[in-house]
């Protein structure tokens, strides 16, 4: 198969990530708790607009790119020079018209239905430097619109041989549907991988995203919360059979245990106050690996090459065109 045939079809939620650097005074008032804050579609516009207020944030203030994992993955794959299907649902508003132009210019092909609500929003907004590298950021998510895309019946343009039909975990709640796109993908030779997405979905939908793994799925990518969460059920018996997990470790790299040996790549940690998407660009990265045939050492290093260039591009612009 020819490296311009290498693809991916993402399915998840589609949103807009709005993120930014908070000044001192505002980041001493707002008082983030742990773990993100889900709200209406209302109350985040509201959190919009008082962060859009002068000396709410460090220059250059809110900065928006299309978000999701499916939107991420398939976005870093286009990056990476190979073809991409997304399958989110957007809202009919400004922000999806917004996302919908952005990949149409990446090339992003985007299936899904629309929808009268809000398009979904993710807001990160970093602490100052003052706090150091250890304090959490604040995240709020509105999924609104977003959560529709649960049920759509996917196109035939989603099924590729070659390509991997990669699952957002937060689309577990609805398994046996998941569970007959999986099948589709494998009946036209295609990869099936699977990323947990959240801790919450981890947590709240850890047997069924097990299972789904076991039974479809060539590989489980995880990061390190999400893995926790996740170790009662696999070791209360659980077991991923033949699917590979891949457990991204953030500033320390990625490990892969595959057909009982367990691979260790490492990378070189980034001090950034941005690192939204970087775990599904890891993907993008292994992935392509994969279907080049390369050794686990090497879909590792892809990973998390791909990873820091989406860092750098979030982070420093200079190093290549913003995502």
């Amino acid at each position: 198969m020819s490296k311009a045939s290498f693809g991916i079809s993402a399915i998840g939620h589609g949103l807009m990530d709005a993120t930014g650097v908070a000044s001192i005074d505002y980041w001493e008032r707002l008082k983030p708790g742990s773990g993100p804050s889900h709200v209406s579609s209302d109350e985040a516009s509201a959190l919009l607009d008082e962060l859009r207020i002068e000396g709410a944030l460090a220059g250059p203030g809110l900065v928006f790119n299309p978000g999701g994992g499916a939107l991420n993955i398939a976005v870093a794959a286009r990056t990476l020079g190979m073809q991409a299907v997304a399958a989110a649902c957007l809202g009919t508003d400004s922000l999806g018209a917004e996302i919908r132009a952005r990949l149409e210019a990446l090339g992003v092909f985007l299936v899904g239905p629309s929808s009268k609500k809000a398009t979904g929003l993710f807001i990160s907004i970093s602490p100052p430097p003052e706090c150091g590298s250890k304090t959490e950021p604040m995240v709020v998510v509105s999924p609104s619109a977003a959560r529709e895309i649960h049920g759509y019946d996917a196109q035939e343009t989603m099924f590729r041989p070659g390509w991997y039909f990669h699952v957002d975990g937060l689309l577990m709640d609805r398994a046996d549907w998941l569970s007959s796109l999986a099948r589709e993908a494998k009946a036209k030779g295609m990869g099936v991988s699977l990323d947990a997405s959240t801790v919450h979905a981890a947590r709240s939908r850890g047997r069924e995203l097990v299972r789904f793994a076991a039974e479809f799925c060539d590989y489980f990518f995880v990061n390190e919360r999400e893995y926790d969460s996740l170790v009662k059920v696999l070791s209360a018996g659980e077991g991923l059979g033949s699917c590979s997990l891949v457990r991204k470790l953030g500033p320390r790299g990625a490990m892969l245990t595959k057909d009982g040996e367990t691979f260790l790549s490492e990378t070189e940690p980034m001090d950034v106050p941005f690192e939204v998407g970087a775990g599904d660009a890891f993907a993008a990265g292994f992935l392509k690996a994969s279907m080049e045939d390369r050794s686990p050492k090497e879909m590792l290093a892809m990973g998390n090459v791909s990873a820091g260039a989406r860092l750098k591009a979030l982070n420093f612009p200079a190093f290549g065109t913003p995502l």
